[in-house]
């Protein structure tokens, strides 16, 4: 599942680095090329609220490996596309493949892992696939600049759907022996008696409870620009106006993705340790920002 994690980080932070590459390649405009980019992303939060109903009917084995299968077809598509609409129809089909993968290792750690460990091994998920992100930086430019953008591609396509096997192998969706300590709950037994007005009235509920809101605007907020800077525009920010070359712009954003990479197990763990999720999502941001505060005072 971890693999699979990398894969969907290699994708979603790789296009920026070939940017220009693309740009040449389809002789596109840069509202074309982020449009390329965004597709993965429109896919992915199309298929949040399916992936979820996938993960708890389907399975997540079944899930993960149709999904995995998916994005290295997408993935292959792209690295061997003529033009630019079969690169769009390869984004396309690598962002439906990978909005699955972290659904259901969410599903997958709440089968396997009391609820004690639940954040820890979350944010240890989010390490490993964060290594996606980091292959998709400098190693990707060394590599581009040797074997081209589409021998790239087709061959993470290729790993991509060696994943895929794999999992559909190793995966089992739940313990043999279950116990009370797992996060699943009683009530997910009887997911697939549920019919489409049932979600529909939880879904308005998720809308109407005010405590949804403040982590949703904070995640948009955040992660919104992370993403969009280290995935998309900030190599190319970075060449454009301070003039850097590509492998050194790309140190840049690496050093971003490692920061997140140690910030997910550290807070993922204290959560765990000190057994609230509110302190480690409020009150550790706001001392940080205060100390940061005093520290610029001084």
């Amino acid at each position: 599942m971890s693999v699979a994690y990398i894969v969907v980080f290699f994708h979603r932070m790789a296009i920026g680095i070939v940017k220009e590459d693309l740009i040449h390649a389809f002789g596109i405009s840069a509202t074309t090329f982020a449009n390329l980019g965004s597709i993965y992303f429109y896919a992915y939060m199309i298929m949040q609220i399916p992936t979820g109903i996938l993960a708890d009917t389907l399975g997540v084995r079944k899930t993960v490996t149709y999904g995995t299968l998916l994005a290295g077809i997408g993935s292959i598509i792209f690295g061997l596309a003529p033009e630019i609409r079969l690169a769009f129809l390869g984004r396309l089909l690598v962002g439906l493949g990978v909005s699955v993968i972290f659904i259901c290792i969410l599903k997958f750690l709440s089968q396997w892992f009391q609820t004690k460990e639940f954040a820890t091994m979350t944010g240890l998920t989010s390490f490993m696939g964060n290594l996606g992100g980091i292959m998709a930086q400098t190693p990707l430019a060394l590599m581009v600049a040797a074997f081209t953008w589409r021998k790239i591609f087709f061959s993470i396509g290729l790993i991509t759907i060696i994943v895929a096997i794999f999992c559909y192998l190793i995966l089992c969706d739940q313990p043999e022996n279950k116990n009370n300590n797992t996060i699943r709950t009683n009530t997910e037994q009887n997911v697939k008696s549920e019919n489409m007005a049932s979600l529909g009235i939880y879904f308005k509920q998720a809308l109407k409870n005010w405590q949804t809101w403040p982590p949703v605007i904070i995640i948009m907020g955040i992660y919104g620009s992370f993403i969009c800077f280290t995935g998309t525009w900030g190599i190319s920010y970075l060449m454009d106006v301070y003039g850097f070359p590509k492998e050194e712009a790309a140190n840049f954003t690496l050093v971003s993705i490692i920061g997140f990479m140690l910030g997910s197990i550290v807070i993922n763990t204290l959560s765990d340790q000190i057994r609230s999720r509110k302190k480690t999502d409020v009150d550790f941001w706001f001392s940080l920002y205060g100390n940061l505060g005093n520290t610029r005072f001084l």
